[in-house]
Formats: C-alpha cells, structure tokens, sequence
C-alpha cells in the first residue's frame, strides 16, 4: 500500500483503507521488496517540511504532501520545506 510509480521519490499511499503509515513501515517494505533501499542501523534526523521533529523511524508518521528529509551525517544548510506535487498526486 506503500510505493513509488517513479524515481522521483514521492510515496503513494494506496490503502484499502485510510490510517496512517509511518516511515518504518515505509522502510520496512523497501527492504522485504528489495527497491534499492540500503539498510543502515543507525538513526537519521528527521526533518518534517522543513522542520526537525523528536520522534524516529517507528513514529514518525506521513501525512499526504509532506515533505519528508532523511539526514544521515551533516545536516544541509538549506533543507527542503516544500513540494509542487503533480496534479493528482
């Protein structure tokens, strides 16, 4: 219920029936499908829209249009805090 249509890193969410996925579901699919996500144990900062938020990858839960940053290592000195999704998506 959880999946790209393209490389352009935008998640569909497909589900029969509305909730909520968090990214850990997201991550947890990406490795049982093998899509290229590589595995790492360590914890990244999460940034929401622009903003860092105090939960992990378990919690942290995705809301339609959310622009969602991963940071592993050094955090960007500009961070992404906003998205033209296509229309329809």
């Amino acid at each position: 219920w959880l999946h790209n249509h393209k490389p352009d890193g935008i998640v569909h969410r497909e589900s029969p029936k509305e909730r909520a996925f968090t990214l850990g579901e997201l991550t947890n699919i990406s490795q049982e499908t093998d899509s290229g996500y590589q595995k790492d144990t360590s914890q990244p900062e999460i940034f929401v829209n622009g903003n860092l938020v105090s939960t992990d990858m378990t919690s942290t839960t995705m809301n339609a249009h959310d622009e969602i940053v991963l940071v592993y290592g050094d955090v960007p000195q500009s961070m992404p805090t906003f998205y033209q999704f296509p229309e329809g998506d």
